[in-house]
């Protein structure tokens, strides 16, 4: 909403930097929530640390191999 009053000029002079702040702020979550997100679909965990933006099929750890093992280790 914040985005859409700057780019129509409806913002007054003296609160233009306040509205910026709110927008940085806006497209900071929206970033953050797109990530969360991505990784969550992902659900990968890897050999090693990886950029948030990338991922690397050959550097996953398959979780499904290593269920059996926790599941005996468990019942023992």
């Amino acid at each position: 909403m914040m985005r859409q009053e700057m780019k129509c000029c409806n913002i007054k002079a003296e609160k233009v930097e306040q509205a910026w702040e709110i927008i940085e702020a806006g497209l900071l979550a929206n970033r953050y929530a797109s990530l969360f997100a991505d990784g969550l679909s992902m659900a990968s965990f890897y050999t090693e640390a990886m950029d948030t933006d990338s991922h690397d099929a050959t550097k996953v750890i398959n979780v499904e191999e290593l269920r059996k093992d926790f599941v005996t280790t468990y019942e023992e």
